[in-house]
């Protein structure tokens, strides 16, 4: 059985990683896996784990920004997509393009490589930047 992993935020700007833990009064805690401690997070930036990772070795989690970039090679020239955030859309972890143009992380060829570069919680893209593909 595969890990289903979760961050969430602490009012500190602090990120913790582990299990989800909900409660009833929609309070929302991470148990860190390796102390076993629960923690009270932001319930807005929790985030669950797509399982995987960018080029770099980075976990992507759900609310990642992600630069999408196909190399030059002898035969392509390189091609850069538009940053876009991950989510949870129709069963499926996508990226999420011009807000409401959905490509699944899982389409992309294994040539392609993604990066993280934020999120949406610590580093939000302004709507100019996002239409001119900030960098």
């Amino acid at each position: 059985m595969r890990p289903i992993l979760f961050r969430g935020q602490l009012p500190s700007g602090t990120w913790v990683y582990g299990d989800l833990r909900q409660y009833y009064n929609g309070e929302v805690a991470i148990i860190e896996n390796d102390q076993f401690d629960v923690v009270m997070v932001n319930p807005e930036t929790v985030s669950q784990h797509t399982g995987m990772n960018d080029y770099n070795g980075v976990p992507i989690y759900e609310g990642d920004l992600i630069e999408a970039l196909l190399p030059r090679t002898d035969a392509v020239a390189q091609f850069r997509w538009p940053i876009a955030a991950v989510v949870f859309h129709e069963g499926a972890f996508c990226l999420d393009y011009d807000y409401g143009r959905f490509t699944p992380l899982s389409s992309f060829a294994p040539s392609v490589q993604l990066r993280v570069f934020g999120n949406v919680y610590d580093s939000p893209v302004s709507e100019e930047a996002w239409n001119n593909n900030a960098r």
